[in-house]
């Protein structure tokens, strides 16, 4: 099943996608808003961080083609955050 799509809105505790609610950022009163501002913002945007990330990985391959150690941990690093960015 997919997700609702985006772009997801708020008015400060409701979010909103397509008209409907789909949560509500309701934790803390003074924390509502800024909760809700995040929640937007990260579903908003994950979809292009994790193509940066993607196009990254692939530069930085690109230019290291026999990596270093360290740089081959970091690289697997990249790559588990993609495939968890995946799910």
């Amino acid at each position: 099943m997919e997700h609702t799509p985006i772009p997801w809105t708020s008015d400060g505790t409701d979010i909103y996608a397509g008209g409907l609610i789909v949560a509500q950022a309701s934790f803390r009163l003074d924390q509502w808003e800024a909760n809700a501002a995040f929640i937007v913002r990260a579903v908003n945007n994950h979809a292009k961080l994790l193509e940066a990330l993607e196009q990254a990985v692939l530069f930085i391959e690109g230019v290291f083609p026999e990596p270093s150690p360290l740089l081959k941990q970091d690289l697997a690093f990249y790559q588990a955050a993609i495939e968890e960015a995946k799910k």
